[in-house]
């Protein structure tokens, strides 16, 4: 099988350059109806969050990107309304955010100045969600720069009581 056709193949189809979130027109506050994860995680999304087995440097131009992923087993409205409710006391405003990486998934992002963080909820198995929480934007050229690891401890320590594992 030649590269042309793996890209070709439906499952790979990633842009090579995303814009990866868009902002929604109006700043809605995060609802306590129920949330459901529209984005069930495959093989191949597991294979390439291994460090070791990630193929993405052989297709992707490498982006720097300060990230933290943990799994839960709380419903995805739970960890939105979580998400919400820890940004806002380290001074965050909160918006809903389309991820173009993941075909326009609704996705909670943390606005501070400059800094964006996004929080992605997928769903691994039945009971079983990955939260990412990914910089997208602060500092210099979009590389997480102006988010230091004193606010990662801060986020982290705010979602303690419904994490499983983390996984960094």
């Amino acid at each position: 099988m030649s590269i042309e056709t793996l890209i070709g193949l439906p499952w790979f189809k990633k842009s090579l350059k995303p814009d990866p979130i868009e902002f929604s027109e109006s700043e809605s506050e995060i609802e306590s109806e129920s949330v459901k994860c529209k984005v069930q995680m495959n093989a191949f999304d597991i294979i390439s969050m291994s460090s070791g087995l990630n193929l993405s440097g052989i297709f992707e131009e490498k982006i720097v990107r300060k990230e933290r992923r943990f799994t839960t087993s709380a419903s995805a409205a739970e960890v939105e309304r979580r998400v919400a409710e820890v940004g806002e006391r380290l001074g965050f405003r909160t918006k809903r955010m389309k991820d173009k990486e993941n075909w326009n998934m609704e996705v909670v992002g943390l606005v501070k100045g400059r800094v964006v963080v996004v929080a992605k909820v997928l769903e691994v198995a039945v009971e079983l969600l990955l939260v990412e929480m990914t910089v997208v934007a602060g500092g210099s050229g979009g590389d997480g720069g102006g988010f230091s690891d004193v606010e990662w401890e801060e986020l982290t320590v705010g979602f303690q009581d419904i994490v499983v594992s983390w996984h960094c």
